[in-house]
């Protein structure tokens, strides 16, 4: 039944590069219009346990500002549960929720969605962030929507852990180039500036960096010159393809580890 919306999908991916707001708005219009999803969000999981909101479509204003973008892995929530349980959680009691997650309980939900599924995207057999996507009606699963909801969780997973499958122009670079760079320089970037690198890569501003970690933009701009002299980089596009690289590379040993 959901072999054309996930042929579909493929294609969109494959056709160019896409913000991770384009691919949403394909998944909720296109992918999972079979389910009449009405909007969705990503959050990534970073080195200190937090799951941060990186992205989102259609949902409406209201309902963002009454929510939190930043949680702790700790926290009862549906994302969370997603990513420590490493299975599809379904909410089908919208616009209020179920008592098992008190953190929210308490939030008003403004819009009328009957429900919604939050499921976990792997990075090598790990789960490193979390979709979650709203629904007009209640949402079944059964052993085919399952199949399809897991299709669509290991296509983002290639858009977001994948730089060989979304930037083809980090061609020009090689491991053997960061390597290099890296052992001139012999400064390791700190687990913040990892952060700031990786948001960097995916094309975010000082401003909306520190928005997302909460600090001042002030305080991004002085970390991305840290990160730069520490690269030997001239800039943000150089420095957003030495990270993908390291990315690929560090993909490479886990595959050949695995082999």
């Amino acid at each position: 039944m959901y072999l054309k919306w996930t042929s579909d999908f493929i294609r969109f991916l494959g056709d160019q590069d896409h913000n991770i707001e384009e691919v949403l708005a394909h998944l909720v219009l296109r992918a999972m219009a079979p389910l009449q999803a009405t909007s969705a969000f990503i959050s990534i999981l970073d080195n200190q346990n937090s799951i941060i909101t990186v992205g989102r479509f259609g949902i409406p204003e209201e309902t963002t500002s009454s929510y939190e973008e930043r949680f702790q892995l700790s926290d009862r929530l549906p994302i969370t549960d997603a990513l420590r349980l490493r299975k599809i959680v379904v909410v089908n009691t919208l616009p209020k929720w179920p008592s098992e997650y008190p953190l929210l309980v308490d939030t008003p939900y403004p819009t009328m969605e009957a429900s919604l599924i939050s499921f976990p995207i792997e990075r090598c057999g790990t789960p490193m962030a979390v979709a979650t996507v709203f629904f007009n009606f209640k949402v079944l699963l059964n052993d085919e929507t399952i199949e399809f909801i897991d299709s669509i969780a290991n296509l983002l997973s290639l858009y977001l852990f994948s730089p060989a499958y979304r930037h083809e122009s980090r061609k020009d670079f090689t491991p053997e180039d960061v390597i290099g760079i890296q052992s001139q320089r012999g400064l390791p970037l700190s687990q913040r500036q990892d952060l700031i690198l990786r948001m960097i890569s995916e094309g975010r501003t000082n401003l909306a960096i520190g928005e997302i970690l909460q600090y001042s933009e002030s305080t991004i701009r002085q970390e991305t010159i840290k990160i730069f002299s520490k690269l030997g980089c001239d800039g943000r596009l150089e420095a957003a393809d030495i990270y993908r690289v390291k990315e690929l590379a560090a993909l490479e040993s886990v595959r050949e580890a695995i082999a």
